[in-house]
């Protein structure tokens, strides 16, 4: 098994160096850090994790935490297409997901708690609900944060263009000569939701279309279900 002396050796740098390189330390210059990080892969090294976790005092774990109300969990198409993109990402960064529970065994927590006893770096959210008192508390907490298609003032957040996209699809339908226009709706409770909304209805008063109450239709939560009854109800 490759260790950083023998990387050490075959690259003529210090132990001490070739540790920093692989830990991604910014005190080691980038011709440096490559020709240690090509070596390291060339003799097939394989970091220890407890040894690195000692090091540089992380877990190298990203915590995800899916919380909706469909209860359909990694089924959802959302959450696949989010996830995939997301780890691929991180796992060139160095770093293991581990998804984030409210039960560890027969043991019920909080999922402040779970993210405490594994020791994440940091918590991804995706949720239907921010406001719930227990996603809040994460938010609140010492754990970087992102939340993805919400918007918060404590942590940060990557989310679509909702309004504009909105706006743009009801445009494009305007511009192809139709004028009764109609809009399934994500549930009023979700922040996506909520804004696609007000960007139809903009994009009505741009356009001096009539609103037409038959024409809204709330789809609930972005299922294919609620999808397909609120066609149905058009």
């Amino acid at each position: 098994m490759t260790t950083i002396y023998d990387i050490s050796k075959a690259t003529g740098f210090s132990p001490t160096t070739v540790s920093k390189a692989l830990n991604n330390y910014p005190d080691v210059s980038e011709k440096t850090k490559q020709i240690i990080l090509k070596k390291a892969s060339e003799m097939g090294y394989i970091p220890n994790s407890h040894a690195r976790i000692l090091t540089t005092k992380k877990s190298w774990t990203i915590g995800i935490l899916f919380d909706e109300k469909l209860n359909i969990g990694i089924k959802h198409p959302f959450f696949n297409a989010i996830i995939e993109s997301f780890k691929k990402n991180v796992e060139m960064k160095g770093y293991d997901l581990l998804f984030i529970s409210k039960d560890i065994g027969k043991n019920p927590i909080t999922y402040l708690d779970h993210c405490k006893i594994r020791g994440v770096d940091g918590v991804i959210i995706i949720t239907s609900d921010p406001k719930n008192e227990q996603i809040q508390e994460i938010i609140n907490s010492d754990f970087p944060c992102v939340l993805v298609d919400n918007e918060s003032d404590v942590a940060s957040s990557v989310y679509s263009d909702n309004l504009r996209g909105c706006y743009l699809a009801v445009e494009y339908l305007y511009s192809l000569g139709h004028r009764k226009i109609a809009h399934i709706y994500g549930s009023q409770e979700t922040f996506a939701g909520k804004i696609r909304y007000e960007g139809f209805i903009n994009a009505l008063e741009k356009l001096n279309l009539e609103k037409i109450d038959e024409y809204l239709v709330d789809g609930g939560y972005f299922s294919f279900d609620g999808g397909y009854r609120a066609m149905k109800k058009f």
